[in-house]
């Protein structure tokens, strides 16, 4: 499917006073004005979701895979096809999730390059693994439990305390402890 070229025939370029042609202003042909087209795939199949998580998986980083292969689309384009597509979602996440496993490969393997730089090394360890703890943190990052958290959620466990209940040793406990409180309260 081709775009239609429409040629106009202009009128003779005027001549300056040193004899180069100047623009007379008048009428520009259609392929001067007509919008360039673009080179990267807007419209999503499957196939090229498949062929971006095969890219990802390659360099590491989206970023990285769109700018190295200009038959891949936009990063933009692809986070707009990753909230539409459901499906997509679910390959690019397990994508990223090999990704990470890579990356914890290639930490071992700059661990133990002699070549590198001991400061070298640290900071491109240390870059890595601060990126791992961001991504996939419940893998990677600091063990943090958190309250209200869906995989460990905060128990409360409590009982209705009944007086009825209690034995008269604990009566005469708890009337010893309370009196004690509360002369502690109001000696302070």
């Amino acid at each position: 499917m081709g775009r239609e070229v429409v040629t106009i025939t202009t009128l003779p370029a005027a001549k300056s006073p040193r004899g180069k042609p100047t623009a007379s202003g008048r009428i520009k042909p259609a392929v001067l004005t007509a919008p360039p087209l673009r080179g990267r795939p807007t419209a999503y199949t499957p196939e090229m979701a498949d062929l971006i998580c095969r890219r990802v998986l390659e360099h590491g980083t989206l970023l990285e895979a769109c700018e190295k292969h200009p038959e891949l689309p936009g990063s933009t384009t692809v986070y707009a096809w990753l909230s539409a597509h459901p499906e997509f979602q679910v390959k690019y996440a397990r994508t990223r999730d090999y990704v990470m496993e890579m990356w914890a490969d290639e930490i071992f393997q700059t661990a133990n390059d002699e070549s590198l730089e001991p400061n070298d090394r640290r900071v491109k360890i240390d870059t890595k693994k601060w990126l791992m703890s961001k991504v996939a943190y419940r893998r990677y990052g600091d063990k943090l439990v958190h309250s209200g958290d869906p995989e460990s959620p905060l128990v409360v466990l409590h009982k209705q305390a009944g007086l009825d209940r209690l034995s008269p040793t604990e009566l005469e406990a708890l009337d010893r402890f309370t009196h004690a409180r509360l002369q502690a309260i109001t000696d302070a």
